[in-house]
């Protein structure tokens, strides 16, 4: 009997402080592009400074018409991106991206996370300018700065 009172309360203080920290991160998504076919939106809280250069911020799609990509079998409504963008370098990669359906349900999850410290491997592609990542990249600057 008490090492099941001993492992409940184990449980208890592994789940119930994870429980909290998922409530804590409330979206607050801010538009950054608008057009007939494509809104796109950056959690304001999930912009995230590590090691001075990096930035990590999620991002928000809206697709109308659906986007149909031929690793899905459904057309995809609506797709969250998450982003690691260095600053010094203006280079990006994808860490992770999720697509969705019209009434909101997960189609596909691609998590592309990967630990290595090897600058080269870290960060994929350049931010060219005027493209999404560049307004992603403005609107996280500007609201660092404004901290």
């Amino acid at each position: 009997m008490k090492s099941i009172s001993q492992t409940f309360v184990l449980l208890l203080l592994f789940i119930v402080p994870n429980l909290f920290a998922q409530e804590n991160h409330k979206e607050n998504w801010v538009k950054v592009k608008s057009s007939i076919d494509y809104k796109l939106y950056i959690d304001i809280n999930s912009i995230n400074m590590n090691n001075g250069n990096d930035i990590y911020v999620w991002t928000l799609g809206y697709h109308d018409p659906p986007l149909i990509i031929e690793s899905i079998d459904r057309e995809i409504y609506k797709s969250k991106t998450h982003y690691l963008i260095n600053k010094e370098l203006k280079k990006y990669s994808i860490i992770e991206v999720i697509y969705f359906d019209k009434a909101n349900n997960v189609l596909k999850d691609f998590n592309y996370q990967r630990d290595t410290s090897v600058e080269e491997y870290r960060y994929n592609y350049p931010i060219t300018l005027d493209s999404d990542l560049d307004l992603i990249y403005e609107e996280c600057l500007k609201l660092l700065w404004k901290e």
